[in-house]
């Protein structure tokens, strides 16, 4: 009877520590499942934080415009135009930001093949000079180019 206790006592501690080892191997995947989970969801905190700037930058610089044009009296048509043209320059902003969106949403499953190549820097530069200089707070404000 003792050695039959005995072998029901080591069946148990056998089964016990297989629970153990189970129950440490399911919970140390479910922790990697959470980390990889708080990674992806800051990750799309952050994406949603770049949306929102690389939304709002050419949206503030159209309304910044379209405010300027329209405050005071008549200007100049070349004033107009000018004005007119860093306006289309952030639509095309906005445009390129939301083309970029619409690519990532159609490849999503497929990996997005990445060329390196070089990029105009000056044309960028300065637009982004432009639309700073249009939303300056005083026309008397330094320029940012040339």
């Amino acid at each position: 009877m003792a050695a039959e206790l005995q072998e029901h006592r080591r069946a148990a501690d056998a089964a016990r520590r297989r629970l153990e080892d189970a129950v440490e191997a399911r919970t140390a995947e479910l922790r990697t499942a959470h980390e990889a989970l708080q990674r992806s969801d800051e990750r799309r905190r952050q994406l949603f934080a770049d949306l929102s700037h690389e939304l709002r930058t050419p949206a503030t610089a159209i309304r910044g415009e379209a405010e300027i044009a329209l405050r005071g009296g008549v200007r100049p048509a070349e004033e107009y135009r000018q004005t007119l043209e860093r306006i289309v320059g952030a639509v095309e902003q906005l445009t390129g930001t939301v083309d970029d969106l619409m690519l990532v949403a159609r490849t999503e499953a497929e990996p997005l093949a990445m060329r390196p190549g070089p990029v105009a820097l000056h044309g960028l530069l300065r637009d982004a000079a432009d639309q700073a200089e249009a939303l300056a707070p005083s026309p008397c404000a330094p320029t940012l180019h040339e």
